[in-house]
């Protein structure tokens, strides 16, 4: 999907949220591999976010529901990141702090 010259409309809508609930809510220490996946997915969401705000306000379209959904999408993706970053820091200064 293209932009649409014609209309003026953005090359694509905002992204719909992914299901961050699988890798929010880990009950075991999830290895260096597994860690880095779900920083990977978090970023990228964050990243698409991102995308679709700069893209709402190329085209003027701050205000409005569809700027409402863009701007709580973001907030969303952005607070996950930073929830699974303070977790990562923490567990970081844990290990740490039990070394010899």
């Amino acid at each position: 999907m293209g932009f649409n010259w014609g209309t003026g409309s953005p090359p694509y809508e905002p992204l719909k949220l992914i299901a961050l609930s699988s890798i929010r809510e880990v009950s075991y220490m999830p290895n260096a591999k597994e860690s880095h996946y779900q920083a990977y997915l978090l970023l990228r969401e964050l990243d698409a976010q991102i995308a679709a705000t700069m893209n709402q306000i190329a085209y003027g379209r701050m205000n409005g529901i569809e700027w409402e959904k863009t701007c709580k999408a973001h907030r969303i993706a952005f607070d996950e990141w930073i929830k699974f970053a303070d977790i990562r820091a923490a567990e970081g200064k844990d290990s740490a702090s039990e070394s010899p």
